[in-house]
């Protein structure tokens, strides 16, 4: 008798467990609470699907488990060569840009169609609008209790995702796994727009930099460092590097972010440049001194913010400690960091099922064997730019290929 898999959501994790599992020889049936499988994939990219990197490593993702590194052994298992040749097999062509991999066509619906064309021909069944009210242990292995009766399986996988990007309310907390016990690590928004303070944030709202971002903590201990675009908005900073840094910072309510504007020059060669200009440029205004290396309004706050609030004064009147201060505050434009923009504005969260209760090399939960998890349902967040989708590959490969392999060591035992 084939071994039977249900898995319990249908996001990206959730497919690649159902085909792996079903390659693997198992029965495998995937319920969705949606009307459809895989809507979140059809946002990602801005709806290009940017769905790997080709610089994935484990530093790039965090957990508050014990064992920092834990996710790396399904990253190792299956890597981002090994997503490539799969999407190609299945009939996706991946194409780079600055590292990150989208399907040759630009469209993440063409992902999901043929991620959905996998499933049909694994003999995938899929159950749409279903939600699961409990999963409890049986005597051959598991009982679902969903809105339309009881189902058996013999390995459960959950692949429920996060509240990243839903409405407040629309995500689990994981009761109906309530029997068997697991910690589940508070959900916290990441790959978000940071609120923050600064007397010069709405003057600065709607401009862009390219910038180096660096976070630091209480302490004063730097937590992360990014270059990219920066945005400013009303309410504090956003852009693919404001959003990469936030992963970093999880779980801190406030900390500090410093913005280099011009993250290609030293400090002494700054002040050496801005010396100079003060000698060629003399006869400008002190608001027109740094035209031509940030916008003007951005210009404006650092010059205010060095102490010369006289935008109308001469340039050739600027002082060496005057150009100094500019130099500086060019360097390390400082932000209090106070928050984030909130769950339903957020990519990913950190949060989930434990990853101390959970094999490391099979999902495999250490509490309850048969129950696996995989991607955003486990307490693992990654850096922006596929990385999370690569997580979703790796985790629902491995719990896939570990519970739809459950047949096997059965035969070999009997």
């Amino acid at each position: 008798m084939k071994n039977k898999v249900s898995i319990i959501g249908g996001g990206a994790s959730g497919v690649m467990s159902a085909i792996i599992a079903a390659r693997e020889g198992s029965d495998v049936t995937l319920f969705e609470k949606n009307d459809r499988i895989l809507k979140k994939l059809l946002r990602t990219g801005n709806g290009r699907c940017n769905f790997s990197n080709v610089s994935i490593k484990a530093d790039d993702y965090v957990t508050s488990g014990r064992d920092k590194r834990w996710h790396k052994a399904a990253l190792d298992m299956f890597t981002h060569d090994d997503t490539v040749k799969f999407f190609e097999n299945i009939g996706v062509l991946c194409s780079v840009e600055e590292g990150r991999c989208y399907p040759r066509s630009g469209q993440a619906a063409a992902v999901v169609d043929m991620l959905r064309f996998e499933l049909v021909k694994q003999n995938v069944n899929i159950v749409t609008n279903c939600r699961i009210d409990a999963v409890k242990k049986s005597s051959t292995g598991f009982k679902i209790m969903t809105e339309t009766g009881e189902k058996h399986s013999g390995s459960v996988i959950v692949a429920t995702g996060s509240p990243a990007s839903l409405p407040g309310g629309e995500y689990t907390n994981f009761g109906f796994l309530n029997e068997f016990r697991h910690t589940v690590v508070p959900y916290f928004p990441v790959l978000v727009q940071l609120t923050a303070e600064n007397e010069f944030l709405k003057a600065l709202s709607g401009q862009k930099a390219h910038a180096r971002l660096t976070a630091y903590d209480s302490r004063n201990h730097m937590l992360s460092e990014k270059t990219g675009e920066l945005l400013f908005t009303d309410y504090g900073i956003s852009g693919i590097v404001t959003m990469s840094l936030s992963v970093a910072a999880a779980g801190l309510k406030r900390y500090k972010v410093s913005v280099n504007f011009v993250p290609e020059y030293s400090p002494s060669e700054l002040y050496a440049m801005l010396a100079a200009r003060r000698s060629s440029l003399g006869h400008l205004c002190a608001e027109d001194f740094l035209t031509g290396i940030i916008s003007k309004r951005i210009a404006s706050a650092v010059i205010k913010k060095s102490g010369s609030e006289k935008l109308t004064t001469p340039v050739s009147e600027l002082s060496d400690t005057q150009i100094k201060a500019i130099a500086a505050h060019l360097c390390s434009f400082e932000l209090n960091i106070t928050g984030t923009n909130g769950i339903k504005n957020a990519q990913v969260c950190t949060g989930g099922i434990s990853t101390d209760e959970v094999d490391k090399n099979t999902m495999e939960s250490k509490l309850c064997p048969g129950l696996y998890f995989a991607g955003e349902a486990l307490d693992i967040a990654g850096d922006c730019g596929g990385y999370n989708l690569q997580w979703a590959w790796s985790s629902g490969f491995a719990a896939g290929k570990s519970a739809g392999g459950k047949h096997e060591n059965n035969n070999k035992s009997q």
